[in-house]
């Protein structure tokens, strides 16, 4: 693989992907098998030592094979300096387009970044690079998986956890400066925020000698936070790895990890087996407030710093406490599916000073934002089903939620009330799944959940977004499995859509889309399998007029390209002659005022691919004549009456084959001769003496 000659004749570059200072990516073709590959282009690598790192790491990576990581398949050096790294071509969403979405979604896509960035560690190697325009959300046998990209600049260095949580941050929109802090809209989907927060922050920070965490540390915290460490458990003190003082910043050093130990910090995930029972991953459950667990304060840190960091969060659970017991009282007497917790209270701008240990209070289960209830004084009835209407009128399930908590043990409510009522709790319930589906990032489930939203409450806009979202979400599986030619995929991803929208716009055109590339395939198929049987049976010239109109799509541009040059090699090692031509008979005469035909016999090894013809009046000018074909090697030369004006003429003839060798009859320096029948010629047919 040693020089760009090789590369630009194994792997064409179609089109330019991304660039930067290091290099560029581009969407290639390898031409031996026809996949369509991506080709990252390195730049110059200097001094030998870096091409054999390189070398090494590339070797490394295509031990790997990790569902994280994409499949590295060649890689070598240009002539120009330049290293190359030829891995699979993958289709998906870009990190970046998840920023901000539900969290309990960008926390499970996080956790497989955690398993690519291990897998590469497992090698002594760091990405180095990671940022959210370097990772691609692709969808795979078991559903979504976050592949790492940019791979050309893996190798030896500090450990990724370091841009990872900077990374976390900015995903879960998460305030790192000046100090890590959890807002509200993401902490009350979860299940353990402290884990998270100490976890971020000692990921995107260190602290003062230098100390982060692990891979294990980093997937236990996000999972905790995802589903918590079970009812009744506390949160744990264990010690997380660092490396030594000056080994973080060694150049080409990858600290072993193993061994070492610092300050607070969840356990790994192994020592979670077990803990969490099956019925506390419910998210919508609602539990009496004499049942939830207890959140004991985390341990006071040696650093000073961390006892200013937890203030906020101290202050927004003892708010959260405050919220649950106001508002349980009321819910707990309505339908557990229609209506779910209060969020808590954002905390103050200032919190006020509070004791160093505070008693323990309740978590708020995860409740959708929009549904959160928010408890008033009891307004009569009238003035309730005032509410009620216009909430459910405007789509302001908010306020539906609060005004459903208000009616609970209501007595003598007025009959359209009632009816109210059980559509909004109707309307609440499928809020709640809604939540659930997009939590579970099942696009399809999310359509299925938003329509039955609306068709109660049709001015539920949010829920429209959602709906609409969640197609486009399909919409692009869909075209992505088109593009590499996965009919099947994209079929059944259009079909599911059709089922839960069936009157959803530009839907019933992507389907014929999938009908009409899978013809294109399947015709372009059958003929290139006529080509390769015309090329066995020592047919070349047949071949490749089977395919001189053909206009293969990019999957199939390569291997209708490989096998024309498979033919044309075939035609020109058959074809080494050039045609041969000669006239029939004797030399050709025509009757005054009737076209003069030549007839003519055009033969080649391999076969014609064309006869032209010229004549002229003797004395005239060189006019370009028809030559037909007549069969076999038979042609005729035709001279018009407006070109020989009845006088002697004089003909050319030449003949080409496939290999552009060409050969004459006569020429225009020496040209053949036709004469006009005199009038003996014309009485006894023959020649005159």
């Amino acid at each position: 693989m040693g020089d760009l000659r090789r590369i630009t004749e194994r792997y064409r570059l179609d089109k330019l992907e991304g660039s930067s200072e290091g290099g560029s990516v581009f969407r290639g073709v390898d031409l031996e098998t026809g996949r369509t590959v991506a080709v990252e282009l390195i730049d110059r690598m200097g001094a030998e030592e870096p091409r054999e790192r390189f070398a090494e790491s590339a070797r490394a990576l295509q031990s790997l094979d990790h569902p994280g990581l994409p499949r590295v398949l060649d890689f070598g050096f240009t002539n120009a300096g330049s290293a190359f790294l030829v891995s699979e071509y993958l289709h998906g969403t870009p990190f970046a387009d998840f920023a901000g979405a539900a969290p309990g979604r960008v926390l499970s896509l996080l956790l497989l970044v955690v398993d690519g960035l291990e897998a590469l560690a497992s090698r002594g190697m760091a990405h180095g690079g990671l940022v959210p325009e370097s990772l691609l959300v692709t969808p795979g046998d078991e559903g979504e998986q976050v592949k790492i990209l940019a791979l050309g600049s893996v190798g030896p260095g500090p450990l990724d956890l370091r841009v990872f949580g900077r990374l976390a941050c900015r995903m879960l929109r998460v305030q790192v400066e000046p100090e890590v802090g959890i807002p509200l809209e993401v902490a009350v989907e979860l299940q353990d925020i402290e884990a998270l927060r100490l976890f971020l922050d000692a990921a995107s920070k260190g602290d003062p000698t230098g100390r982060y965490p692990t891979y294990a540390h980093a997937r236990t915290a996000l999972r905790r936070s995802l589903f918590g460490a079970g009812r009744g458990a506390e949160m744990r003190s264990e010690t997380i790895v660092h490396p030594p003082d000056g080994m973080a910043e060694e150049a080409g050093t990858l600290p072993d990890l193993s061994e070492l130990q610092t300050q607070v910090f969840p356990p790994p995930e192994e020592e979670l087996e077990g803990e969490v029972p099956e019925e506390d991953l419910t998210p919508t459950q609602v539990i009496p407030p004499s049942e939830l667990p207890a959140v004991p304060p985390a341990p006071v840190p040696v650093a000073a710093r961390s006892l200013r960091k937890r203030l906020p969060l101290i202050a927004g659970l003892a708010a959260a406490a405050l919220a649950a017991a106001v508002a349980f009282p009321l819910l707990l007497r309505s339908h557990p599916e229609a209506v779910e917790a209060p969020r808590p209270a954002p905390p103050s701008a200032v919190p006020a000073p509070v004791p160093a240990s505070l008693p323990p209070s309740p978590r708020p289960p995860l409740v959708p934002e929009e549904t959160a209830p928010v408890v008033t004084p009891n307004p009569a009835p009238e003035e309730l089903a005032g509410r009620l209407s216009r909430a459910l009128e405007k789509g302001d399930l908010r306020a539906t939620g609060a005004a459903v908590a208000m009616a609970e043990g209501a007595a003598g409510l007025p009959a359209d009330l009632e009816k109210n009522l059980a559509r909004a709790r109707r309307a609440l319930a499928i809020s709640s799944r809604l939540a659930q589906a997009q939590k579970g990032g099942d696009p399809l489930e999310v359509i299925r959940q938003a329509a039955a939203l609306l068709q109660e409450v049709p001015r539920a806009s949010r829920a429209a977004g959602q709906r609409e979202k969640a197609a486009v979400t399909v919409e692009r599986e869909a075209d992505a499995a088109i593009e590499e030619g996965r009919f099947d995929a994209a079929l059944d991803r259009l079909e599911g859509l059709r089922k839960v929208w069936p009157e959803r716009s530009g839907l019933g055109e992507r389907l014929d889309r999938v009908a009409a590339e899978r013809r294109a395939d399947q015709d372009l198929e059958a003929l290139l399998a006529a080509a390769v049987r015309d090329e066995k049976a020592g047919k070349p010239l047949d071949a490749l007029q089977r395919l001189a109109g053909a206009r293969p799509n990019p999957r199939w541009s390569a291997r209708f390209q490989e096998t024309r040059q498979r033919l044309e090699i075939q035609a020109a090692e058959l074809d080494r002659k050039p045609p041969e031509l000669a006239l029939r008979g004797t030399e050709p005469a025509y009757e005054k005022g009737k076209t003069g035909v030549a007839p003519l016999r055009v033969t080649d090894d391999a076969g014609v691919k064309a006869v032209e013809g010229w004549a002229r009046a003797e004395g005239g000018a060189w006019v370009k004549v028809t030559v037909r074909h007549l069969n076999g090697a038979d042609y005729a030369l035709e001279v018009p009456p407006e070109v020989h004006r009845n006088r002697n003429v004089e003909f050319y003839a030449v003949a080409t084959d496939a290999s552009g060798h060409t050969g004459q009859l006569g020429s225009a320096e020496s040209p053949r001769r036709m004469k006009r029948k005199g009038w003996i010629e014309r009485v006894f047919g023959r020649e005159k003496e």
